[in-house]
C-alpha cells in the first residue's frame, strides 16, 4: 500500500506559490458557503508520526478564516477525560453545522498507538476499528462531511524529522515536524505520557526502528476503515510544499462536492397508528398491583438506605451509573425520582431533565447533548426524558424523517455498549399507566391549582396518539433492551408500587454488577 507513497512527489517554491494563490481564496470561500449550509465539516488528521500534520493544520489556519475553524489536538488526556467513556472527549469537540473542525489527534490513536507497542492484541484493534468507523458513519448519516488525511513518509524522513536533524526543507528548523510525536517522546522520556502512549520509546532511533510495525498497523487501519461515505486520502508527506497543496486541496473539492447523507431534507412521512390496534408488551404490565400504606414507608426506608450503600459502593469502585426515566405524561416519573434522590448524597449524581432541543443542540448530532452531560466514573447521571426521544416524540409527532428514527435504533445501542464498556451501569425505565389512569391525573391537575402547572396542551394532544406511542414503545423495547442495558417495565397506577419497584429493580441491577 505505502510503496505507491515513496515516488519523490515534490513541488518547487514557485510552484507551491502558484497554487497556493489559487487554493488561499477558494478555501476561504468554500468556508463562507459552509457557514450556511446545514451540516458540519470534520477534518480527521492520520498518519506516521514526523509525517508534518501539525504542519498541515498550521496551513489550514493560515489559508483559512481561524474564526470559523477550530483545532482540537488532545495531546494531553485530563482526568475529565479518562473517567469517561472514550468518545466523550471526541463528541464535547465535535463542531456545530456550518463550522468546520479538526481532529489533531483522532479515534484512531490510542488503538493504533496501543496495537504498535504490542499491548492490544488482533481482537481488541478491529473493536476498536469498528467503533471508530460506527462513530464516523453516524456523523455521516446525520450530514457530516468527514475528510479524513492520512500523511506518511518514508523511514529515513521519519528519522530525520523526529531527530530534528533533517534540513528543514520550507519549515523552520527550531520547530519540531510533528508537535504531537514530540510530545509524545517528551512526556514518555519524563514518564509522564497517558496510558495510551506510554509503552512507546521516547528515543527517536527506536521510533525508527518500530517504523516497520508501524506500517503494518497503519495499513490494518485504512483497509478497516476507508469507507464509501469516509474515505481516507493518502498523501506523499515527505516533501512540504506537495504535501501541504495536496492536503488543501483534497479538503477543497470535498468541501466543494459534498452531498449530506441525509440530503438537507425535512420532509417526513406520516406514520400512522394501525386502524385496529393490536395488543403490545406493554399490555403484559400488571397494573392491579397495589402496596397497603401501612407498609409503603417502611420498606421504603429499607430501599432508600441500601439504594444509598449502593452508590457510595460504586463511588468507592468508580463505576457510574446511567438510569434513564421514560414513561407516559403524568405516570409518575418526577415522584419517582425524587425518592431517589432522596436517598443519595448530592455530590453522587447528577439529575437532568431534557424538553425540546435548544439552537444550540440542534446544531449538533442529536446524541450529542447527552454524550456531554454524562458524570465522571463514581457519580451518577440520572435522566428524566433522554435519547429515547428520538425514537417516540420525534417518530410520532413525525418531526423526524422514518429513515432517521430507525436508524437510531442502532445508534442508541451503539451509544450504550460504550457506557457499559467503560464501566457504566446502564439502568432504563418505562412507567406504564392505563389511559383511564391517565386521564384522572391530567382532571385532578386542572382541578387543582397547585398542579396546574403539570397540564399542556401538549399533553393533551400526545393522549390523542396513545396508541401510536404505545407501538413506538413495543420497537423500542423490542431493539434496544440489552442484557447489558435492559429496559425495566413499570406498573405505575399506583404511584406508591411503582416508585419501590423502581428502587427494587435499579438495586438488583447494582448489585448483579458491582464488583464485578
Amino acid at each position: 500500500m505505502f510503496e505507491a507513497l515513496e515516488t519523490g512527489k515534490h513541488l518547487t517554491e514557485e510552484q507551491f506559490k502558484a497554487q497556493r494563490a489559487e487554493l488561499r481564496p477558494a478555501l476561504l470561500q468554500a468556508q463562507f458557503d459552509l457557514a450556511e449550509r446545514d451540516y458540519p465539516v470534520i477534518i480527521v488528521m492520520g498518519g506516521f508520526d514526523g509525517a508534518g500534520k501539525g504542519a498541515v493544520v498550521h496551513r489550514f489556519s493560515e489559508w483559512m478564516d481561524p474564526r470559523l475553524i477550530e483545532t482540537h489536538a488532545l495531546w494531553m488526556h485530563s482526568d475529565e477525560e479518562e473517567t469517561r467513556p472514550y468518545f466523550w472527549r471526541f463528541w464535547r469537540r465535535l463542531p456545530p453545522r456550518g463550522r468546520a473542525g479538526i481532529m489533531l489527534g483522532n479515534w484512531y490513536q490510542r488503538a493504533a498507538y496501543r496495537a504498535m507497542a504490542g499491548s492490544l492484541d488482533e481482537k481488541g484493534f478491529e473493536l476498536a476499528m469498528r467503533r471508530a468507523l460506527a462513530f464516523e458513519r453516524m456523523l455521516v448519516d446525520d450530514g457530516a462531511l468527514v475528510v479524513k488525511l492520512w500523511l506518511h513518509v518514508s523511514r529515513d524522513m521519519q528519522r530525520r524529522q523526529l531527530s530534528y536533524e533533517a534540513p528543514r526543507q520550507h519549515q523552520n528548523p527550531r520547530v519540531p515536524a510533528d508537535p504531537e510525536a514530540w510530545w509524545i517522546s517528551r512526556e514518555a522520556a519524563r514518564g509522564e505520557a497517558p496510558p495510551s502512549v506510554a509503552p512507546l520509546p521516547a528515543d527517536p532511533e527506536a521510533w525508527w526502528a518500530r517504523y516497520p510495525r508501524a506500517l503494518e498497523v497503519s495499513e490494518r487501519l485504512i483497509r478497516l476503515t476507508d469507507s464509501g461515505e469516509a474515505p481516507w486520502h493518502l498523501i506523499e508527506a515527505d516533501d512540504s510544499y506537495y504535501r501541504d497543496v495536496t492536503a488543501a486541496g483534497l479538503l477543497l473539492k470535498a468541501m466543494r462536492n459534498h452531498e449530506p447523507a441525509n440530503g438537507g431534507s425535512t420532509r417526513v412521512d406520516k406514520v400512522s397508528a394501525p386502524a385496529d390496534p393490536q395488543p403490545t408488551i406493554l399490555d403484559a404490565v400488571d397494573l392491579s398491583r397495589r402496596v397497603p400504606r401501612d407498609e409503603y414507608k417502611p420498606r421504603l426506608a429499607k430501599l432508600q438506605a441500601r439504594v444509598q450503600d449502593l452508590f457510595w459502593q460504586a463511588h468507592r469502585e468508580h463505576r457510574s451509573l446511567v438510569a434513564v426515566f421514560e414513561g407516559w405524561d403524568a405516570a409518575g416519573k418526577g415522584s419517582a425520582i425524587r425518592r431517589l434522590t432522596a436517598a443519595v448524597d448530592p455530590r453522587l449524581y447528577k439529575l437532568v431533565q431534557f424538553a425540546a432541543p435548544t439552537d444550540e443542540e440542534r446544531a449538533q448530532h442529536y446524541l450529542w447533548r447527552f454524550w456531554r452531560l454524562l458524570q465522571r466514573d463514581g457519580r451518577a447521571t440520572l435522566f428524566d426524558r433522554s435519547w429515547y426521544g428520538r425514537v417516540l416524540v420525534e417518530r410520532v409527532e413525525e418531526l423526524t424523517p422514518p429513515a432517521t428514527w430507525r436508524r437510531a435504533y442502532s445508534e442508541i445501542n451503539d451509544f450504550e455498549a460504550q457506557l457499559v464498556e467503560h464501566g457504566c451501569i446502564v439502568a432504563k425505565f418505562w412507567l406504564h399507566i392505563s389511559k383511564d389512569e391517565q386521564l384522572k391525573r391530567f382532571k385532578d391537575r386542572e382541578a387543582k391549582p397547585h398542579k396546574q402547572h403539570k397540564i399542556t396542551d401538549e399533553d393533551w394532544r400526545n393522549r390523542e396518539q396513545w396508541d401510536a406511542y404505545a407501538l413506538a414503545v413495543e420497537d423500542m423495547v423490542a431493539n434496544t433492551s440489552t442484557s447489558d442495558a435492559p429496559w425495566h417495565l413499570v406498573a405505575g397506577n399506583d404511584k406508591k408500587a411503582a416508585r419501590l419497584e423502581i428502587l427494587e429493580l435499579l438495586c438488583e441491577h447494582f448489585e448483579s454488577r458491582l464488583g464485578a
